[in-house]
């Protein structure tokens, strides 16, 4: 009867591993699907082996329309070269940028994007992995705030220019004419 004890024990264990390793993934998944960017995964040839939920509503399609294509069919030519040639240029380090796009709305969106390497046990890079979120209103804040501050300066030289004319338009008593 000590036989069937090992194989049990071995079957509980084996049980217990299975139960960790979906919470473990149901734990991955949830957090990846809450966050409020786009992420996925790219292997060596650029093709999605990984979309959130995010990703499928920017593009406007399922996870199913998006596994095993490329950018080519989603983004404009420019805009797939120009992620297939930083695919190339993929080491060790992230890669940070900004885009701007057209959205379908016909309005200019702004993203910020962040990209690292996939490795495999051997260290060698084998895909890319990257998220990026909408920062168009916070791009067209910074644009507004620019604007007012350049109409404050423009408006700081015209009240300076005004005190000079009015200075210059001294009575002969040298006393200050007010001039509206």
């Amino acid at each position: 009867s000590a036989g069937h004890v090992v194989p049990r024990r071995l079957g509980e264990r084996r049980r217990a591993a299975e139960e960790q390793s979906r919470n473990i993934e149901a734990l991955y998944v949830s957090l990846i699907e809450s966050l409020p960017m786009a992420v996925f995964r790219k292997d060596a040839e650029g093709r999605f082996t990984f979309v959130n939920k995010k990703l499928c509503e920017t593009l406007g399609v399922s996870a199913d329309e998006v596994l095993g294509r490329t950018d080519y069919e989603f983004f404009p030519k420019e805009m797939a070269d120009k992620y297939r040639d930083e695919r190339g240029r993929m080491d060790e380090e992230m890669l940070e940028d900004a885009e701007e796009y057209q959205g379908e709305d016909g309005e200019k969106r702004h993203v910020h994007v962040l990209k690292t390497p996939v490795h495999n046990h051997k260290g060698e890079v084998i895909g890319v992995r990257g998220m990026f979120w909408d920062v168009t209103d916070r791009v067209q804040a910074e644009q507004t705030m620019q604007q007012v501050q350049d109409e404050l300066a423009n408006s700081g030289s015209r009240i300076s220019s005004e005190r000079t004319d009015r200075q210059r338009a001294e009575d002969p008593s040298g006393q200050h004419t007010q001039m509206y």
